[in-house]
């Protein structure tokens, strides 16, 4: 908490001294605008940088959370700077359209990953495993062939026909369904513990051989919702970077566009 009333103040501090620099700035005679957009590029160019920080985690540059931690209240103090250069109008024209949306998308995407990154990890942490992303359909398909040969009996006695009937026509679709990140953040309760709740039901009626195979079938269900959990957040992230990053390198190429063409018709002068 300590660190995060620092970090915002130290920002608060730099969208201050940008606003007043601009404004000396801009009582000079000069066309403020030139200044703030040259802040704005050059600050969206280090934000680059921690993309590029990433790819060389082994380099002696200091740890990637700190980089992350400089990377969110940079993007804080960049939207400053795009309000004050655009002088919070609505943009004209289908050039600076395109570069004000791609700029939206980005300060968007980059709040919402901001809220990831924050929350994320803990999810990871909660549901503890060792797959790869890559190898969560082959993790899928194991725990499947874990849960036929309980109903089937491999290697024992087949299971009463009240389990087969309910491994059928409920737990069979959880199993074999695909993994949901909106299904993770709904406050209904969840089909997991729907179907805890309907297999301690069943368990009940269910002589010792047959609960024995309920507390195996289980265990599976248990493994599937961690790895649906995980696959879930896991999925989330990516889809996040696969808004993010291309939306910053498209909006650098139109911001370094836009200065190219503000310079070809206009001296930096009123």
């Amino acid at each position: 908490m300590r660190d995060l009333i620092r970090h915002s103040l130290l920002t608060a501090l730099a969208v201050a001294a940008m606003f007043w620099l601009v404004g000396v700035y801009d009582a000079s005679l000069r066309d403020a605008r030139f200044l703030d957009g040259w802040i704005l590029l050059l600050g969206c160019g280090v934000q680059v940088l921690f993309s590029l920080r990433r790819k060389f985690p082994l380099l002696p540059l200091g740890n990637v959370s700190s980089w992350m931690r400089a990377h969110i209240y940079a993007g804080f103090f960049l939207l400053a700077a795009f309000a004050l250069h655009t002088q919070y109008a609505w943009p004209t024209g289908i050039f600076e359209t395109a570069l004000w949306a791609l700029f939206v998308i980005l300060a968007v995407s980059g709040v919402f990953g901001a809220y990831l990154t924050r929350s994320v990890p803990s999810k990871l942490e909660q549901n503890r495993g060792g797959t790869a992303f890559d190898d969560f359909p082959a993790a899928q398909t194991e725990l499947l062939q874990r849960a036929d040969d309980l109903v089937l009996g491999v290697g024992g006695v087949a299971a009463s026909p009240s389990i087969t009937d309910f491994y059928a026509n409920t737990l069979s679709g959880f199993l074999n369904g695909p993994s949901s990140t909106v299904g993770l953040f709904r406050r209904s309760p969840s089909t997991f513990r729907r179907l805890c709740e309907e297999m301690d039901s069943l368990e009940k009626r269910l002589d010792d051989g047959g609960k024995q195979t309920m507390q195996a079938m289980r265990e599976v269900l248990t493994e599937k919702n961690t790895l649906n959990n995980r696959y879930a957040y896991e999925l989330l992230l990516r889809l996040w970077l696969f808004v993010h990053i291309p939306a910053t390198y498209g909006m650098i190429v139109l911001a370094v566009l836009h200065v190219a063409v503000i310079y070809a018709y206009t001296a930096g002068v009123p």
